[in-house]
């Protein structure tokens, strides 16, 4: 590429085979301020150049050196539930505190264990797609997700 164009790749380009549209860099101007463009058409959001830089936990770490051990290389924002890589491992993007959703869950106590399990992946979803409603709405959507589907099998 020449030196007037953008050239940045998409986030995680370095962990996906070089083939196909989203490996062609950004073909908009150097100087652009919006969204990255390929020759394909395909656009992703103009993130920052810095990365993430999450150290390695150690106990993944033990047995790393040089490059293997550095921080995660991911652009810093990316997405909580992307785990963190450095194209040579990759580790949970979730920091130690208890998810929201088991907090959530913790709250009631009236269930059994097994409506717990059965409640939990659809809290989750919810979850990802409102992160930041209310608790209390996350578990309404979550419990007419789970009658949606059971639902129907009355």
């Amino acid at each position: 590429m020449d030196n007037h164009t953008c050239d940045a790749h998409m986030p995680g380009y370095e962990l996906r085979p070089p083939i196909g549209a989203r490996s062609l860099p950004c073909v908009l101007p150097a100087d652009h301020w919006d969204d990255h463009r390929n020759a394909a058409g395909t656009t992703w959001a103009n993130l920052s150049e810095e990365t993430c830089d999450a150290a390695v936990p150690e106990d993944l770490a033990a047995g790393l050196s040089g490059d293997a051990a550095e921080g995660c290389l991911l652009p810093v924002g990316h997405a909580r539930w992307t785990p963190h890589n450095n194209a040579y491992v990759s580790w949970p993007a979730r920091s130690k505190r208890v998810p929201r959703t088991e907090l959530i869950l913790a709250l009631m106590d009236s269930l059994s264990v097994d409506d717990l399990a059965l409640l939990r992946p659809f809290l989750r979803l919810a979850e990802m797609a409102r992160p930041d409603a209310p608790d209390a709405e996350l578990l309404a959507v979550a419990l007419a997700s789970l009658d949606g589907m059971f639902g129907a099998l009355d």
